[in-house]
């Protein structure tokens, strides 16, 4: 795991100094959203229907994080990202955008199936509007 964190670190030395955002964003990811993606996790392997809540609740986290992170280093003028085209398109800007774009599929699912459940308990909200 640490080769993996020194091989990133190649794309973002924020990850090998003491930077406050990067300290600040992945101690929240170790402490509230991995324990609630384990949960998340389960209540998907349970077929709950809550997990879509929490689906995009964590989903939401993930890329409000993801875009901090890159808006921080676009402040700084990527000045912490490395030249290398390898590792500044590939890791740093390829990489991290996984972490907006399968949120993102994640919220677009679960909030159709919430919007769904709520219009099946409305039945207002089925009828068609008479003029």
């Amino acid at each position: 795991m640490a080769d993996m964190w020194k091989e990133y670190a190649m794309s973002d030395s924020r990850y090998m100094t003491n930077d406050s955002f990067v300290a600040v964003m992945e101690s929240m990811t170790a402490a509230l959203w991995g324990p609630l993606s384990f949960y998340t996790a389960y209540l998907i392997w349970r077929n709950r229907p809550e997990r879509h809540l929490l689906q995009f609740l964590v989903s939401t986290g993930q890329i409000y994080g993801d875009i901090a992170y890159y808006l921080t280093a676009a402040h700084r003028g990527f000045a912490d990202s490395s030249p290398h085209p390898y590792y500044f398109y590939f890791y740093f800007v390829f990489m991290n955008s996984l972490w907006i774009l399968f949120p993102a599929l994640i919220m677009r699912s679960s909030g159709l199936a919430i919007v769904r459940a709520l219009a099946a308990t409305n039945p207002a909200s089925t009828k068609k509007k008479r003029s």
